[in-house]
């Protein structure tokens, strides 16, 4: 049954509920807009169900993604916003669906000083790698290329796995690979 489309992308039937067809998949949850966060809201009584995203994915405006839980959602985040970790997209019937940003195989130099700071930072973005600095630490994502020069450098590089994150969280080390 083909299903008319509305003025938003989503498609709509009689009954008036929304669907989206997403990946060549009609999709019936749709999450649209972020409600709050894990780390300020009370989940005790809530059963907790998450999606897993990269940082990548993190600025994605429409993806179709399966939760933790093998439920099959589409989620369309408004223009101008960007997902974090922790952020609930669902919460009802003691239900809360949230994101969880996914590890990744990173490189993590630290610095001697801030100049030195300085020079792995225009190098790194010189060759359009996307970097965060927490202190005198700067993570990028692993690229082999990037390890060599790095090491040929001089430079102290530490290969981990850690959540690459903007201006949230602490990004710890969750895993070391040697």
């Amino acid at each position: 049954m083909a299903l008319p489309n509305d003025s938003n992308g989503a498609f709509q039937r009689d009954s008036g509920k929304r669907y989206i067809f997403l990946e060549g998949k009609v999709m019936k949850m749709i999450l649209r807009k972020v409600i709050g966060n894990l780390a300020t809201m009370d989940n005790s009584q809530y059963q907790v169900e998450r999606i897993f995203l990269t940082w990548d994915e993190l600025s994605k405006r429409m993806m179709r993604k399966t939760t933790d839980r093998g439920n099959q959602v589409a989620v369309v985040v408004p223009e101008g916003v960007r997902l974090k970790d922790g952020d609930v997209l669902y919460c009802e019937d003691n239900r809360v669906i949230a994101v969880q940003l996914l590890t990744e195989d990173v490189l993590v130099v630290k610095a001697k000083n801030y100049h030195q700071l300085g020079w792995i930072c225009y190098h790194l973005g010189y060759q359009q790698s996307r970097i965060m600095i927490t202190g005198k630490e700067v993570l990028v994502p692993f690229n082999p290329g990037i390890h060599t020069f790095l090491l040929h450098n001089g430079l102290n590089v530490k290969r981990c796995f850690r959540r690459f994150m903007d201006d949230s969280g602490d990004g710890t080390p969750t895993q070391n690979v040697q």
